[in-house]
């Protein structure tokens, strides 16, 4: 059961994003149809990402077996796996519709304004500050106990002056995020925000939150936010 097909749903904004593990060859391709089948039959799905990064094994079977399902008026996209899987959907069909995406900026190229929640904006929320609801590329980082720096990747998805919202694109390192976390560690992050038209924004912040079910992130408030990060920061909230 080692290698036994794992297919977990979950959503970022308006983009239905399919995790696949294990493998999905011989009897486990048959499995995979029947569970995106099921899937796209029951949900009215407009935009699909299908992650492949943590999938050992597929053959020509498996591969069919994940593309055949997509509707026509479904906007798909697969975010590349290891070279061998890669391979086996490179002899198949994958229609005009879906597109191999290389990295996270290619995602977030392709469906930068479906992980936006349209007109969201959460400006009559009673907070302290103006939040809005958008789809920012963020590299977060913090020093282990060896002094290393660990670096990782998220979409910044709900943004204000004084924190920010961001969820995972890849399961794997939202799971070592998780081991690693604890919100009552209060471990300080080094943020990287990337805002368009206006470079870097560069904070310290703290995890206040984590949510581990329909939305996979985290929560941070920002700490010793520099006047030129935060003068860059209200411009790109106006």
């Amino acid at each position: 059961m080692h290698n036994a097909m794992q297919m977990q749903v979950r959503r970022i904004g308006k983009v239905h994003v399919i995790d696949f593990r294990g493998e999905v060859a011989g009897p486990w391709a048959m499995r995979a149809r029947q569970s995106l089948s099921h899937l796209l039959s029951n949900q009215m799905i407009e935009n699909l990402l299908i992650d492949l990064r943590d999938l050992k094994t597929v053959d020509s079977l498996g591969a069919k077996a994940i593309i055949d399902p997509i509707g026509e008026n479904t906007k798909c996209g697969l975010v590349a796996g290891r070279g061998s899987v890669m391979d086996m959907f490179q002899h198949i069909d994958l229609k005009d519709r879906v597109k191999i995406l290389n990295s996270e900026n290619d995602v977030l190229d392709f469906f930068g304004q479906e992980f936006v929640e349209q007109g969201k904006e959460l400006e009559a929320e009673k907070r302290a500050h103006q939040r809005i609801k958008t789809a920012l590329p963020l590299e977060f980082s913090w020093t282990d106990e060896d002094g290393r720096e660990i670096w990782f990747h998220a979409i910044v998805t709900d943004l204000s002056e004084g924190g920010l919202f961001a969820e995972y694109l890849d399961l794997a390192e939202a799971e070592l995020v998780g081991q690693k976390i604890d919100p009552y560690d209060f471990k300080m992050l080094q943020l990287v925000v990337k805002l368009p038209g206006l470079g870097e924004l560069h904070a310290k912040g703290k995890v206040v939150r984590t949510t581990w079910h329909d939305q996979i992130g985290l929560g941070i408030e920002f700490y010793q936010l520099k006047e030129d990060d935060r003068i860059k920061l209200r411009q790109f909230l106006q």
